[in-house]
């Protein structure tokens, strides 16, 4: 099988159904490749443009030697050329995937059996004859490639009575476009009638992105419904007018939201109370026309600009008889999928009559099918619950609703006869229940998240960046393969490179297993059969810690620097502070072995100084009580970078926000030698430089002007964590927390669950 490019290392996508299919909506198609091997496309450009000429060169030089061209073995060439590694149908493949397109939309030789796909959109929208026909002719202009470049793929308005499918045309359309019904977007437009709604979907209160533009920019391949549209402001109508014109749109802030590579679907029940009663319901006379009689109304709601803007009015007319059994008929059925049943081994039997029943106690002409589901709750489902629950869970069930004939019906109180008996083997034995434990179910459930998050690891901002540094180093290493000797920046790079891929296999290797264990997993669920869960958890957790384990490694391996080295500066009135975090510091380093190097921060003739010093000084205890002096630590240690440097920030008490706060500040680079030949101490910087540790040029670490003064006040970092007088502290990431013990002890835990909470953070991007 041909390997996907690296644009499949998106989360894996549910593959849209193939024309005429019924696809399963818990199935997922499409095993992740190795990612070694698959962003190689940057270099099938140079490999394609190298590979003829180099043929022509060694064409002009037999030339020039008196040879023929025939005498010439391009095979012999000093610098074969290289055969491309990727084709275009493993790209498209690749992008296939990463969006969720079906292929036949981006294959041009993939060809779209349009009978097929009617079939398929028949069987899932009952009834919509044209409608679906709608739908049709706009997935055939799509393939054609005959839409309207730079905008949404389509724009549609389903206009028509509440419950006659406008919504479930519209999953339906996701799904096969996008592979998922998720892929759907979906608005209630009636929560956007007040005038100053539309700002909501370019700008939202307390953080930059709108509602609509953050949603298309997260997912620029779906469906967007905005249903109810008739009940938006006419400010709202003015961005769509944007959105159908130019298939953009900018949000508060500057950015651009894509809608080129979405379907815009509007619902609507405008026209519903002028159409005619008869043409409601079974049987009706009279009927009119929906397609005429709902766009005339539309037309006279909307503006010609918006209005010329749609690629078609879908009316969708009343169901009749037969498309409410039809759709009866197929609730029914989905009946016995119900965890209660399935799970439970139960044998559901119903009696062909109970459809016609459902239907008549159900449907209502002005509200469609959506009474059904509540006829079928309130007259199957409760009484069904009521007789299952005195059951016991031990053995298998066969349940059975019958419909009593009106001749015995007489007096009784429901028209359904239900009945409940065990089942038994050949010898009349019962038969022992094969329901899926929960905790099966549950696990099952945890396996299929870990894959999704382990998946979904390619499209996150770590291994992106990771990615692209890759490419980087190989282009790198590439400019240089010729030279007979290596700078060393092309050694350096070459062991980076190594080190990517390394990750990168070991990432594949974990998707394989998880992958794996979820198949196992999830056979044992649906076809109920046995499993171990004590093995299934034991293997389950495992697979969780090395994915954990593989997440600090690309976190590590993305830091552009020293991460083994880290100079800390704490400095502040507030000394009680000062005293919990120089303690909580020590006992974290000393925990894991980590060497300090201790200086003390001396104020004196306007200057600034560094005096060595070791952490059992007295002088230290006696510097942490001077609020014009401060510590600098400079810790070595493995990794000591990621966690030393996420307490960047202001630390308080709680006692009051008017308190003077005390303040962390960090670095990866060195100190400076603070001492001077003759042994005096030499001062690093005065104070109007306001920095504590100057490299050369470099600034390093920043001091806030007026400190040492006991009302010093600075509001630049962020509060990183408040202490409360009752075995309480409040971290900016973790939250507030109780804590039996001293606190230096729990802010040193704090700190390893902070770099765990912050790499989780990062993989969320």
């Amino acid at each position: 099988m041909t390997e996907p490019p690296l644009t499949s290392h998106s989360p894996a996508r549910k593959a849209a159904p193939p024309a005429g299919s019924h696809p399963d909506p818990e199935s997922e198609t499409g095993i992740l490749s190795d990612p070694l091997d698959e962003d190689e496309d940057e270099d099938e450009g140079q490999d394609e443009g190298q590979d003829e000429p180099a043929i022509e060169i060694e064409l002009t030089h037999a030339m020039e030697s008196g040879l023929s061209p025939d005498e010439v073995d391009p095979s012999q060439s000093k610098e074969p050329p290289l055969e491309p590694r990727l084709s275009i149908e493993d790209v498209t493949k690749g992008f296939s995937e990463e969006t969720g397109l079906p292929f036949w939309m981006l294959e041009a030789s993939e060809p779209l059996d349009l009978h097929k796909a009617r079939e398929w959109f028949t069987s899932k929208v009952i009834g919509q004859a044209l409608p679906v026909e709608k739908v049709i002719d706009l997935l055939a202009l799509t393939k054609a490639g005959l839409n309207r470049r730079h905008k949404p793929i389509g724009s549609l308005l389903f206009i028509g009575p509440t419950g006659v499918g406008k919504t479930e045309l519209a999953k339906a359309l996701a799904r096969f476009l996008f592979g998922d019904e998720n892929r759907m977007i979906r608005f209630d437009m009636g929560e956007f009638s007040d005038p100053m709604a539309h700002i909501r979907l370019i700008f939202s209160q307390g953080q930059e992105e709108g509602l609509l533009t953050a949603r298309i920019r997260e997912q620029p391949f779906s469906v967007v419904l905005l249903d109810e549209f008739e009940k938006a402001s006419a400010r709202v109508f003015d961005l769509l007018l944007q959105v159908l014109g130019e298939g953009r749109l900018t949000d508060a802030v500057g950015r651009v939201a894509d809608f080129s590579n979405t379907v815009i679907i509007m619902t609507s029940n405008l026209g519903v109370k002028n159409y005619q009663t008869g043409s409601l319901g079974f049987g009706a006379s009279g009927r009119v026309d929906p397609v005429e009689h709902f766009t005339t109304e539309v037309k006279k709601f909307l503006r010609p600009e918006m209005f010329n803007r749609l690629d078609s009015v879908v009316a969708f007319g009343p169901l009749d008889r037969d498309s409410v059994r039809r759709i009866t008929r197929l609730h029914l059925e989905n009946l016995k999928w119900r965890d209660g049943l399935r799970g439970r081994g139960v044998d559901l039997y119903l009696d062909e009559g109970i459809v016609d029943q459902i239907v008549e106690a159900g449907f209502d002409p002005r509200y469609g099918a959506r009474p059904l589901k509540r006829a079928i709750e309130s007259m199957i489902l409760r009484p069904l619950a009521a007789r299952l629950t005195s059951q016991s869970t031990d053995v298998a069930l066969k349940a059975s609703v019958r419909l009593i004939p009106k001749d015995v019906r007489k007096g009784a109180t429901t028209m359904f006869d239900f009945e409940i008996r065990t089942q038994q083997d050949q010898s009349g034995r019962p038969i022992p229940s094969t329901r899926t434990r929960q905790s099966t179910i549950s696990a099952a459930g945890r396996v299929s998240e870990l894959r999704r998050s382990v998946r979904g690891i390619f499209n996150k901002a770590p291994m992106l960046t990771l990615q692209s540094r890759l490419n980087r180093l190989r282009m790198l290493v590439e400019r240089h393969h010729h030279l007979p000797s290596q700078p060393s920046e092309v050694t350096q790079a070459q062991h980076s490179i190594d080190k990517i891929e390394q990750c990168f296999h070991q990432v594949t290797q974990a998707i394989k297993a998880i992958e794996s264990l979820e198949r196992c997993t999830l056979k044992s669920v649906y076809t109920m059969g046995e499993l171990d869960d004590v093995r299934l958890l034991t293997q389950l957790g495992e697979l969780q810690s090395t994915f954990h384990s593989l997440q600090k490694d690309i976190f590590r391996i993305n830091f552009q620097g020293n991460p083994d080295r880290v100079v800390m500066v704490l400095y502040g009135p507030d000394r009680t502070v000062i005293r919990h975090l120089f303690r909580a510091y020590l006992t974290f380093l000393r925990q894991r072995g980590w060497r300090l190097d201790l200086y003390l921060i001396e104020s004196r003739d306007g200057h600034h100084y560094l005096m060595p010093h070791q952490p059992e000084d007295p002088d230290v205890d006696a510097a942490i009580e001077n609020p014009r002096s401060g510590l600098v630590l400079e810790v070595n240690g493995k990794d000591s970078w990621f966690f030393l440097s996420l307490e960047k920030g202001m630390h308080r008490s709680s006692r009051s926000k008017s308190d003077p706060a005390s303040y962390v500040e960090v670095s990866s680079s060195a100190i400076p030698q603070p001492v001077s030949g003759e042994g005096k101490p030499v001062p690093l910087l005065s104070t109007d430089k306001k920095s504590f540790l100057d490299s050369g040029s470099e600034s390093l670490l920043h001091v806030p002007e007026g400190f040492g003064d006991r009302q010093f006040r600075y509001n630049g970092p962020e509060v990183r964590r408040i202490f409360f007088s009752e075995f309480k502290v409040q971290d900016s990431l973790m939250g507030r927390r109780g804590y039996i013990g001293s606190v230096e002890v729990e802010i040193a835990r704090l700190m390893t669950e902070r770099l765990d909470k912050e790499i989780e953070n990062q993989f969320k991007l």
